[in-house]
């Protein structure tokens, strides 16, 4: 089995699982990398997070495997205690505090995290679960339908400043030393547009200012944080290729600021392309 193939098979479990979820789907959301790719395929474009800077150097880290799901534990206290009897009847196990996982066969296994609002109701919390500050990720969500091989999948995600609101958190609090957030944050801005992302960043008010304020940190110049960590998950690059990828980096997010400071705010969400139709 190839990566795309595994891939495949990673959202049809998901597709299936969300069906078992059904009476939560309003409540779920789903965060992490693998939006990048859901993103991508609404767009009928590759699921291979990557991002290619009008360089002339394109950039991946290649497929997402494991599903980050965000529950809103406070918006359904009387059904949410349910997510363990659905994961225990579709075969998945505890692994981890927070990860659940299934066997889908002898070569590999299936892992799914879960996460909740930092702030939920310990009552509420069905299990483990790890804790984020999900006031952006819930704000605004939009729903992707995505066609899969018989059938579509079909899921939230947060509009630009929640998905990016929670990728920064990834960087500054939860995994600071590592580099594939900030990979995915140039990902996301040149996938969904400049412009796009930066009316979503005007909508969330102060806590979209902060987050351009923190972007400034990170991708303001050739050897900001941010841009280094793009360099460091694109390590084969030889010098030139490294200094045209910074220079694109550094590009994206100057016209994301500049961007930010035309848009009007508006009531409109981010809207997704029609999915194509279901294969096979």
């Amino acid at each position: 089995m190839n990566d795309e193939e595994r891939f495949e098979r990673v959202l049809g479990e998901l597709r299936e699982l969300m069906k078992s979820l059904a009476h939560l789907e309003a409540h779920i959301v789903m965060i992490g990398g693998q939006v990048l790719a859901l993103e991508a395929m609404s767009r009928g474009l590759s699921p291979v997070i990557q991002v290619d800077l009008d360089t002339g150097v394109p950039l991946s880290r290649g497929f997402s495997f494991e599903p980050d799901l965000l529950i809103d534990v406070d918006a359904a206290p009387s059904t949410v205690e349910s997510v363990v009897d659905v994961l225990k009847a579709r075969s998945y196990r505890r692994t981890r505090d927070f990860r659940w996982s299934k066997q889908l066969d002898d070569e590999w296994t299936f892992d799914l995290d879960l996460f909740r609002p930092e702030d939920a109701d310990a009552a509420n919390i069905p299990t483990g679960m790890t804790p984020v500050d999900a006031t952006l990720a819930l704000a605004r969500p939009h729903q992707l339908r995505v066609a899969l091989a018989g059938g579509y999948l079909e899921i939230k995600v947060p509009d630009p400043a929640g998905f990016l609101a929670t990728k920064l958190a990834a960087k500054q609090v939860h995994r600071p030393d590592e580099t594939k957030d900030c990979f995915d944050i140039a990902v996301y801005v040149q996938l969904i547009g400049v412009d796009p992302v930066a009316q979503s960043l005007r909508r969330a008010g102060a806590a979209g200012e902060a987050i351009l304020v923190a972007f400034q940190d990170l991708f303001g110049n050739a050897d900001a944080a941010g841009v280094r960590d793009v360099l460091k998950e694109s390590a084969n690059l030889d010098r030139t290729g490294a200094e045209l990828v910074a220079e694109g980096v550094v590009d994206l997010f100057t016209s994301l600021a500049a961007s930010s400071l035309r848009a009007a705010p508006s009531e409109d969400d981010v809207e997704s392309p029609a999915a194509p139709e279901p294969r096979g």
